[in-house]
């Protein structure tokens, strides 16, 4: 009788602590609700919810595929970095701790074989939840997974677009409605409280990603010349760059994109406009290098010490 008895206590217990987060989370919700305007009900944010996560999911699709067709020669065995030593170097410096400093799944297997399966399981989460199949734990499986990529992918995987999603991707787990087939179920009302930290995100990346630009001292964000240097010192630059840095267009349109940046998105991404003394060598994966490697950013210099030399 003792055994029934305290399963039924224990079962007591879980449900009262689950009444009162759930209170807690109601009660928070509430605050957000007024903050992002779904109080009064007539804004319910249903079709931006729908919209964000199969962008999100296409995303996703985008940097696993490009991640995959590249991954044996960048972190494979035989690769520039391979992620097996750099576990094993790792195992044997820090020991247990090796699982909280670097998180990956790769600790079970980091091969070649375990390196791909991982993209391709990816590609499939990412399918997944563009088609709004149980979207929940796509996401998890999704964040799981390029973390564990981000992690063993080191300087190739070590940018802001990389972070970004890392971070879009975990709160968009709190995000989704927890559905296994899409339009079987009534979807619960969108999270006013994750929709105000996808928000707050927003604002972050677009605000700092500004301001770090003139406070850090760099003269050439201000005299307006830092467009100058950016269009082949950013990560990954376009054909349409090589155009660009041509000065086909009137000098003036570029000090008119100067103040666009700062008017609509806070900066050009990458953030490599700040090495102007020289061409960059362009890396694997968005790993750039200048050839004054003082005034690059320290993911850059990072993936210099990996990279031939530009001379």
């Amino acid at each position: 009788m003792a055994g029934p008895l305290v399963a039924t206590r224990g079962a007591t217990v879980v449900e009262w602590l689950a009444s009162q987060v759930q209170a807690l989370v109601a009660a928070v919700d509430s605050l957000f609700q007024w903050l992002v305007g779904t109080a009064d009900g007539r804004s319910t944010y249903a079709v931006a919810r729908w919209v964000f996560l199969r962008a999100l999911g296409m995303i996703y699709l985008i940097a696993f595929v490009s991640f995959w067709v590249q991954v044996r020669g960048l972190i494979g065995s035989q690769g520039i970095l391979p992620a097996q030593e750099y576990l094993r170097a790792v195992k044997a410096s820090i020991g247990p701790a090796r699982y909280r400093v670097v998180p990956t799944v790769f600790w079970l297997q980091a091969g070649d074989t375990a390196l791909q399966l991982a993209c391709a399981l990816g590609v499939v989460c990412a399918a997944l939840l563009v088609s709004s199949v149980a979207p929940v734990v796509s996401l998890v499986l999704l964040w799981v997974l390029y973390l564990s990529l981000v992690t063993v992918g080191r300087n190739f995987l070590a940018f802001q677009w990389d972070v970004l999603l890392l971070e879009a991707g975990f709160l968009a787990i709190f995000f989704a409605p927890g559905h296994l087939l899409p339009g079987r179920t009534l979807e619960p009302p969108v999270s006013a409280t994750v929709l105000f930290l996808l928000w707050w995100l927003l604002f972050r990346l677009t605000f700092q990603s500004g301001s770090v630009k003139l406070s850090w001292g760099d003269p050439t964000w201000h005299n307006l010349t830092a467009l100058d240097f950016h269009f082949y010192t950013q990560p990954l630059p376009t054909w349409v760059a090589w155009y660009a840095q041509q000065d086909i267009a009137p000098r003036g349109s570029q000090h008119l994109s100067y103040f666009s940046i700062f008017t609509y998105n806070g900066s050009p991404q990458g953030g490599n406009a700040a090495c102007p003394s020289g061409p960059g060598l362009p890396g694997t994966k968005g790993a750039t290098c200048c050839r004054s490697a003082s005034r690059c950013s320290s993911s850059a210099r990072g993936a210099c010490g990996s990279l031939p030399s530009p001379e």
